[in-house]
């Protein structure tokens, strides 16, 4: 059975609905984002920070492009029997990278204020254009490594409940036997790696050491705690 014939035996009316709505919204978008990236364009010359809001609005754009008929070939339930897992992979990175791109643009923002008001000599001698270019470099510089590390614990993904459960085929089924890694903080083991192979455990250290350090990175880069210090900073030199 291809995909056509499996998603007109498991598509529903609601699935159908659901979609058009998403479609609509998704066109909104398009258009608010569209203006951010022209308005910043225009004014970049005075708008120190104009490269990472492009990059937000990008990052919404290519997102939700993805997502909406990603999310509607779900009806078919083993979509990687079809196409293969590559695409289940592909969704898991792009909805890292990109989520992650959005979540943390506000805190760059922040940070390149931050330099621009507090350390405004240092800023102009090392260059307003360098600083603005080296904000987006870092964010993206930042963001791969967790879309990496998200990508590659893709079980973080493979929930019972989720559209991912769905693309894999899988059925996950806890383990008799539980190694004492499987135990690691923030759900870090992948179903990918035998952990009964000689010497298996020694790139599950290495990958649970690294999706560990890629979700604490997301926690600090996404929360409003470093944020509000940056403000403080800013409203705290403004004030002299």
């Amino acid at each position: 059975m291809n995909l056509i014939d499996n998603l007109k035996s498991n598509i529903s009316a609601s699935t159908i609905l659901n979609v058009i709505v998403q479609i609509i919204l998704y066109f909104i978008g398009v258009l608010i984002n569209g203006k951010i990236i022209f308005a910043c364009w225009r004014s970049r010359n005075h708008n120190k920070s104009w490269q990472l809001h492009i990059l937000c609005s990008f990052s919404c754009i290519i997102l939700f492009a993805f997502n909406i008929p990603f999310y509607f070939s779900m009806a078919s339930p083993t979509l990687s029997s079809i196409t293969g897992e590559w695409i289940c992979y592909l969704a898991i990175f792009m909805n890292a990278f990109f989520s992650m791109i959005i979540l943390m643009n506000s805190l760059m923002v922040a940070i390149t204020k931050y330099i621009f008001v507090v350390h405004w000599d240092k800023a102009l001698v090392y260059g307003h254009e360098k600083i603005q270019w080296t904000s987006v470099f870092l964010s993206v510089l930042i963001t791969i490594p967790s879309a990496i590390g998200r990508t590659a614990m893709n079980r973080n993904y493979n929930t019972e409940d989720g559209p991912l459960h769905t693309c894999f085929g899988k059925e996950l089924k806890e383990s008799k036997e539980k190694s004492d890694w499987q135990d690691i903080p923030f759900g870090c083991f992948s179903e990918n790696l035998d952990s009964n192979e000689p010497w298996s455990y020694i790139p599950v250290v290495f990958l649970q050491i690294f999706c560990v350090l890629a979700h604490v990175l997301y926690v600090i880069m996404c929360c409003n705690l470093p944020e509000a210090f940056f403000y403080y900073q800013i409203f705290k030199t403004t004030k002299r």
